[in-house]
């Protein structure tokens, strides 16, 4: 047996018998299986125990495993937690939360002390539950393939490995095991309370489905195996994807260039959402399909714009052909936009002359007598960017400000009609961060050009027009 399992971990974990191992060891039977059979191998071992502080023989068990660190003359680390008042003060679960700190001790020890891979004991039923527990709350291949031999990255690490060598050892030859090599385990009384999720799998409706399907846990295992190495090429797919895709991971946000990542299979544009989430959200382990589905929706939206919430103050926007996932509240990128710079609620553009607002965009004014202004181009002009406005012939400088309360505007068309400047920008489906700092071109408080999209009435050429102004809004270069 310690043939079969040396080989296992030099080949297929890659262990380095020269390099520490950190394991968290609870005392219970498969942490003490994989503690005695790593020591056994020959690897160099140091034990990891949290007390979490939710029973009264939690402390007992702490000295437990010290004393068992002490005879086997390995270093021991042990930090205490009060789990019930940590989650209470979160608002988690208590079980995700013992999960999250027991996690956090560990990778934190084990990049203290340089080890090789923080090793857990979870085994074969363990991987069963976790499937089975998946599939009843909704899933995919990420779920159903269930827990991994290594994973690498993890939330917890970019570089430490988190390894399970007995996911492949059910929980009777570990118990096998122990009673063989005089192992003397711990068992924790709450693993029987079926009042939580995975005690009700292991003790009710796993038996339950052996009555059935005789050998439905090796075949539900199977399933995951088979899953993982699908998930690898979907996982390739993804990666691939995310090179043409991606167009920035900022602080507090990922964005994709919206065209190409409408264009990919939906499998892997929900493998793009899901890796983006966890790009924000590194602790998260399922993301579900609801939120997902938010997400990717928002791609086939007509018109293409919008926003939505996902999950875990994650919302999705789709904004000019860029969708973002993000923080709420999260500094987004406006470099698409012309926006008035941040220190300056308003500014003044001589006639002629050029201003700058924020990320490089410019404004410039030149002034023409009327003989001089090419007509043709003028009646035929498309560009949202240009405008020529008659502001008659004493002004000097015109007024470059942002949105304010109340504002109106009459546009073109609207026969001097005037509509509020909130609902116009709605109308124009101008994104709505990009709206109270939309650069206003104005004669006095007057708008008289909304730049990129409409011209005032009033103000737009005609048979008396002598001077003539040119407005021209300008991208950075």
């Amino acid at each position: 047996m310690l043939t079969h399992f040396d080989k296992v971990f030099r080949i297929d974990f890659l262990l380095d018998k020269q390099k520490p191992i950190l394991i968290g060891v609870s005392g219970g039977p498969d942490s003490l299986c994989l503690l005695d059979l790593l020591h056994k191998c020959g690897y160099l071992v140091i034990i990891a125990h949290m007390n979490h502080k939710l029973r009264p023989e939690a402390d007992a068990e702490a000295r437990s495993v010290e004393g068992l660190a002490a005879s086997l003359r390995v270093e021991f680390a042990l930090e205490e937690c009060n789990i019930r008042a940590l989650a209470e003060k979160t608002g988690q679960s208590i079980e995700g939360t013992a999960r999250q700190a027991r996690y956090r001790f560990l990778f934190r020890q084990a990049e203290e002390i340089g080890a090789q891979a923080v090793a857990a004991g979870h085994n074969a039923d363990d991987q069963v539950e976790t499937v089975l527990m998946h599939l009843l709350q909704g899933t995919g291949l990420a779920g159903l393939m269930g827990m991994q031999p290594i994973t690498l990255p993890n939330p917890w690490s970019e570089e430490i490995p988190l390894v399970r060598p007995l996911l492949s050892t059910w929980s009777d030859q570990i118990l096998e095991y122990c009673r063989t090599n005089h192992l003397e385990p711990l068992f924790d009384r709450s693993n029987e309370d079926t009042k939580f999720l995975r005690n009700r799998l292991r003790h009710e409706l796993i038996p339950q489905l052996e009555e059935y399907a005789p050998g439905v846990k090796s075949r539900l295992w199977q399933t995951a195996d088979i899953l993982a190495a699908d998930r690898a090429v979907l996982d390739d797919a993804v990666a691939l994807a995310r090179h043409s895709c991606l167009l920035e991971q900022g602080d507090g946000y990922v964005s994709f260039d919206a065209l190409s990542l409408s264009y990919q299979p939906l499998s892997v544009r929900r493998g793009l959402v899901k890796w983006a989430m966890s790009m924000l959200r590194s602790d998260i382990r399922d993301l579900s399909f609801e939120a997902v589905e938010r997400a990717t929706s928002l791609l086939e939206s007509a018109p293409r714009a919008g926003q939505q919430d996902i999950a875990l103050g994650v919302s999705a926007f789709l904004e000019e052909g860029v969708f973002y996932l993000a923080d709420r509240g999260a500094d987004l990128p406006s470099k698409q936009w012309p926006q008035m710079p941040s220190n300056a609620e308003s500014l003044v553009i001589d006639l002629p002359g050029r201003i700058d607002l924020a990320d490089g965009w410019q404004i410039t004014a030149k002034v023409h007598r009327a003989g001089e202004i090419d007509w043709e181009q003028v009646l035929n002009n498309r560009d949202p960017y240009r405008a020529w406005v008659d502001v008659g012939e004493q002004a000097t400088s015109l007024n470059v400000r942002g949105r304010s309360p109340g504002d109106r505007f009459s546009p073109f068309g609207m026969g001097g009609n005037s509509k509020k400047l909130s609902d116009l920008m709605i109308d124009l489906k101008i994104p709505q961060r990009a709206r109270a700092r939309w650069p206003l071109i104005c004669r006095g408080d007057e708008i008289l050009w909304l730049p990129g999209f409409r011209q005032a009435h009033g103000y737009g050429l005609n048979e008396e027009s002598r001077r003539i102004v040119f407005l021209q809004l300008l991208r950075p270069s």
